[in-house]
C-alpha cells in the first residue's frame, strides 16, 4: 500500500468511528496518522506528476508480492483538510475549544484556503469564534473553580482550619502572630 491509500483507510475508519459514536476508539486511529505526511509539497509540475502517475501504473503491472509500490509526490490536501475537518470534530466533542482553534490555523495555513479569498474569511472568523468560545470555557471553570474552593473552606470545621494555621505559624520562622482562622 503506498501512504496515500494507508492515510485514506485510516481516515475512512475514523469517519466510521465518528458516526457510531465511538469517540474513543476515533481518536486512537486518528493518532495513527503523521502529520509531516500532509507538509509534503511537490516539487514538479503537473505534467512531470502526471508522467510519474503513469510509470507507477506500468510498474504495479509487473511488481512482485515482495516489492513496495512506486511512491508518486502528489499533492495531498484533500487528506490533510479531511484529517483536520476530522480532529475538529474530535476536539469539539471533548470542548477542547483552544484545539478547534489550531486545527483551524492548520487549515487557515493551507495553500488552497490562502489562495480562496471565501473560505480565508470563513476560517479567519471560526478562529475567533473558537479562541471566544475557550476564553468564555476558561473564565467559567475558573469560577467554577473558586466556588468549589470556597464552598470546600467554608465546609472545614474551626478547629481544622485554626490547627492548620496555628501549625503553620509555628513552623514559620520569625512569625510571631497569634493562631487565627482562615476564613
Amino acid at each position: 500500500m503506498t501512504r496515500r491509500e494507508k492515510t485514506e483507510f485510516i481516515l475512512e475508519q475514523v469517519s466510521l468511528c465518528i458516526e457510531r459514536g465511538d469517540w474513543t476508539q476515533a481518536s486512537i486511529l486518528i493518532r495513527k496518522i503523521n502529520k509531516r505526511y500532509f507538509n509534503r509539497k511537490p516539487k514538479k509540475s503537473a505534467e512531470e506528476i502526471e508522467k510519474l502517475k503513469q510509470q507507477a501504473e506500468e510498474r504495479e503491472k509487473t511488481r512482485g508480492p515482495d516489492e513496495a509500490p512506486m511512491e508518486v509526490d502528489d499533492d495531498v490536501t484533500d487528506l490533510k483538510l479531511r484529517y483536520y475537518d476530522q480532529q475538529i470534530t474530535l476536539a469539539n466533542h471533548d470542548y477542547k475549544y483552544l484545539d478547534v482553534c489550531k486545527h483551524y490555523r492548520e487549515v487557515l495555513d493551507t495553500e488552497a484556503v490562502e489562495n480562496n479569498p471565501e473560505h480565508l474569511r470563513a476560517v479567519s472568523q471560526v478562529i475567533k469564534l473558537s479562541k471566544a468560545m475557550y476564553r468564555k470555557s476558561m473564565t467559567n471553570f475558573i469560577r467554577s473553580l473558586w466556588r468549589a474552593s470556597s464552598t470546600i473552606l467554608s465546609c472545614l470545621p474551626m478547629t481544622t482550619s485554626s490547627q492548620i494555621c496555628f501549625t503553620a505559624s509555628n513552623k514559620t520562622p520569625g512569625c510571631h502572630k497569634s493562631p487565627r482562622r482562615l476564613d
